[in-house]
């Protein structure tokens, strides 16, 4: 299992999110040994996947599948509506915060300067 972010990552994630009680760290076992792991974190409603890794040797058996499911269930009993798989989620609140953005200058706008009118809708 080679997973592509590094330990330092994982460590940080971990002492940052671990004490909150928002992190769900999964294993699944065969037998004694660990065929698959994974991180996920949540907030508000929104759960993110961090990462996951897998032995390869025991990927017929679709441990990660196995374990996004049982995340998800988990995710579900929690109460989280939303799971960000990729970086959609990023690009959502980029787009979301540029729009936020453009309607506060254009209320710090008609603030400012009153005399013009703005006929931009919300």
């Amino acid at each position: 299992m080679i997973p592509t972010y590094s330990k330092e990552k994982v460590k940080a994630l971990w002492d940052y999110l671990y004490e909150t009680g928002k992190l769900i760290a999964t294993q699944v076992k065969l037998e004694d040994k660990i065929i698959a792991s994974r991180i996920d974190y949540f907030d508000g409603k929104w759960m993110h996947s961090f990462g996951s890794a897998s032995d390869q040797e025991y990927l017929n058996y679709n441990v990660n599948d196995l374990a996004r499911y049982y995340v998800m269930c988990k995710g579900s009993k929690l109460g989280l509506k939303f799971y960000g798989l990729t970086g959609q989620v990023k690009k959502m609140i980029i787009n979301f915060r540029q729009k936020l953005l453009n309607t506060i200058a254009r209320i710090e706008v008609n603030i400012d300067y009153p005399e013009y009118e703005d006929e931009y809708r919300i």
